[in-house]
């Protein structure tokens, strides 16, 4: 495979697997796990209420511990090892009921640290808001300029969201295997990750 397509397919997979586990926490949970703007926000309206405080505190604090902990652990680009922990922590998610939300959140940290680029542009494989800002730049540098020379990435982006969004569309039919199916990506990934 090519290099460059094989990569790509990689990021693919890395969207699906967000957008599975995304709209699983949404649908289970009523919170976002692979992105936190919007949690901010909450935790703000959330100074009266705090049972929902500590809940979004703790949500918050686990994204950034799992961001520390694949750095750590995927440290000079290990990835694979990194992916078969991702696909071990998603199997024990499937177990722990309740408390799977506190792990996926965990899991995106940790994912959302891989330290991927593409075409020089970093690579979020949790979220999609810079996708759109990016891709939205580069369209209107084009229409400005005429250079053409950025426009793949801003396809790439746009690809990205729809692949983002081909996961939450598979949650709705995979709901109570949602997570063997992420587990099962991070595995394949381990494999085919150079």
């Amino acid at each position: 495979m090519n290099r460059n397509l094989g990569f790509k397919v990689r990021i693919m997979l890395l969207m699906v697997a967000s957008g599975i586990s995304n709209a699983y926490c949404v649908m289970n949970f009523k919170t976002p796990v692979t992105h936190h703007t919007g949690n901010a926000t909450a935790i703000a309206l959330s100074i009266s209420d705090s049972k929902r405080l500590i809940f979004l505190l703790a949500i918050f604090g686990l994204f950034f511990l799992g961001s520390v902990v694949g750095t750590y652990i995927t440290y000079e680009e290990n990835f694979r090892r990194g992916f078969l922990c991702l696909a071990v922590l998603a199997i024990i998610s499937t177990l722990i009921g309740e408390y799977a939300v506190y792990l996926l959140t965990f899991i995106f940290g940790f994912q959302n640290s891989l330290f991927l680029k593409y075409e020089g542009a970093l690579i979020r494989s949790t979220h999609i808001t810079g996708y759109l800002t990016d891709s939205a730049t580069i369209i209107g540098k084009y229409l400005r300029t005429k250079d053409s020379s950025r426009l793949h990435v801003s396809i790439f982006f746009l690809i990205s969201i729809g692949f983002f969004i081909l996961g939450g569309i598979l949650y709705f039919y995979v709901k109570s295997f949602s997570q063997i199916l992420v587990a099962l990506i991070y595995l394949i990934l381990a494999c085919i990750w150079r």
